[in-house]
């Protein structure tokens, strides 16, 4: 089983709204070794809001495949889920321990996240 950190950008999907309403979102895999089984965290980008941290739990319940998003009224720019891309499932695993932001005391731990040094992308490998 591997781990990943799946970050999304709050400019371009509504992450949190996809979190509240959805049981399981279809993730792009890019080029990652994402498969069924594996366990992710769900993490929000810096936005508008000036919150970036975890916000879901979740579990890849299919692996990746060439797919559209095209029924997904959370993505906010609608070239975005035209596109077939390599796409997991996966279920969504809320707790009431979240969301853990980065800035709040406390969580200093979750700068230590590849995810949250990075500039860009969307798939970060992360430690158990």
């Amino acid at each position: 089983m591997n781990y990943w950190a799946f970050a999304a950008n709050p400019s371009i999907y509504n992450i949190e709204g996809a979190v509240e309403a959805l049981d399981f979102d279809y993730w792009t895999t890019k080029r990652s070794d994402v498969k069924t089984g594996d366990r992710v965290i769900i993490w929000k980008t810096l936005g508008n809001e000036n919150n970036r941290g975890i916000i879901s739990l979740g579990e890849v319940i299919g692996d990746p495949l060439p797919r559209t998003d095209i029924n997904n009224r959370f993505w906010l720019d609608a070239e975005r889920y035209e596109v077939e891309e390599s796409r997991c499932i996966v279920r969504y695993v809320n707790s009431p321990n979240l969301p853990l932001w980065i800035k709040e005391p406390g969580n200093d731990f979750l700068k230590e996240l590849s995810v949250a040094r990075a500039t860009g992308g969307t798939v970060f490998r992360i430690q158990e």
